[in-house]
């Protein structure tokens, strides 16, 4: 008789201790996009894990209250999903340039677009959530005809300049 046996083995891997420089990249980012820390100080406590997890919550993606690569990639803005780029309008066929993407945003144009690119005057709104909250910021915008122009706002939601940039044959 052969006798088979089975033990449950739990592997636990410890990651690199944090640097301090790390947290407080990650303390003064959430800080600037309107999380609530008091303090950057480099260390992970309870009101910083809190910051990330609404961040994580805002954004949908696993709350965990730590910090990581991606974490670290996303509040600095190079990560794909909060990175500058050009964003769809959802009521139209125009595309509007986003300079800091927020969590769940979303944009409307009201105006004549041409090209998929806004053209002479027209509003922008803009639809995301913070720190578990909806908000909304609109914005009048206007392009001179024959011409390229980059139209700098100097509004801000949430204390980040938005950059919106129009194309005009």
């Amino acid at each position: 008789m052969v006798r088979v046996s089975c033990a449950l083995v739990t592997l636990v891997f410890c990651s690199p201790a944090l640097a301090a420089d790390d947290v407080e990249t990650v303390q003064r980012e959430l800080k600037r996009d309107g999380y609530s820390i008091d303090r950057i100080d480099g260390e992970l406590g309870k009101q910083t894990a809190a910051a990330i997890s609404q961040y994580q919550s805002d954004w949908e993606i696993p709350v965990t209250g730590l910090i990581d690569a991606d974490l670290i990639a996303r509040v600095t803005r190079v990560h794909d999903t909060t990175k500058s780029r050009m964003q769809q309008a959802e009521n139209q066929d125009c595309r509007i340039y986003n300079r800091s993407p927020q969590a769940r945003e979303t944009v409307t144009y009201v105006g004549m677009c041409k090209d998929g690119r806004p053209a002479g005057k027209g509003q922008i709104e803009w639809r995301y959530i913070l720190a578990g909250e909806w908000l909304t910021s609109s914005y009048d915008v206007c392009s001179k005809r024959a011409e390229r122009r980059v139209n700098e706002l100097n509004l801000t939601r949430t204390g980040i300049a938005t950059l919106v940039v129009f194309e005009t044959a």
